[in-house]
């Protein structure tokens, strides 16, 4: 989307012009997807936080005051809030339990690998979380990053390396506990 037609369609959202709501949608709805079902863990729960966190953005469409670029960020921004509180909602004691313990196999390396990954990831926080999502799989910008956390892209730059190498040694503490993983 053109910026300069992207800063029209947010002025346009900012006065409650419901058509330009939804060409917005249109534009960022994907990512969004994405980016909570990574949060929250399935597509059903992901659909649902992304359509509160939509209506959030547009019951608070007079409370952004940023440019068209930091638009993107802003609906991030909301869509973590909410993922996040869903998230915290649907923990169980249980939760902690890791899906190693139901899926890694020696027989089965691919989900294996899988269940490693998810396992070391849930043990991460929230935020490391977040600038792994948003950095590496969401490929956006530590600028950007860095609104939705509400961070500087500095900050952003240093969490992200620290979140990977925690990602990394928790990667090798669970395989020291299942040898058999690749």
């Amino acid at each position: 989307m053109h910026l300069s037609y992207e800063h029209r369609l947010v002025e346009r959202f900012q006065l409650g012009d419901h058509k330009a709501m939804e060409l917005l949608v249109d534009h960022y709805i994907d990512g969004l997807l994405r980016f909570v079902m990574r949060i929250v863990g399935s597509r059903e729960d992901a659909e649902d936080v992304v359509q509160d966190a939509l209506i959030k953005s547009f019951e608070r469409a007079y409370q952004f005051r940023g440019t068209p670029a930091s638009f993107g960020a802003w609906l991030y921004a909301i869509a973590r809030s909410t993922a996040l509180d869903r998230r915290r909602q649907l923990r169980f004691p249980f939760a902690q339990m890791t899906l190693i313990d139901d899926i890694a196999t020696p027989t089965n390396p691919q989900s294996n690998l899988h269940a490693l990954l998810w396992s070391a990831f849930e043990r991460l926080s929230d935020d490391d979380q977040a600038v792994l999502i948003l950095c590496d799989a969401e490929e956006m910008s530590h600028a950007d990053v860095g609104i939705i956390l509400e961070r500087s892209a500095a900050a952003i730059s240093s969490q992200l390396y620290r979140a990977r190498r925690r990602l990394r040694d928790e990667m090798a503490h669970v395989k020291e506990v299942i040898p058999w993983i690749a």
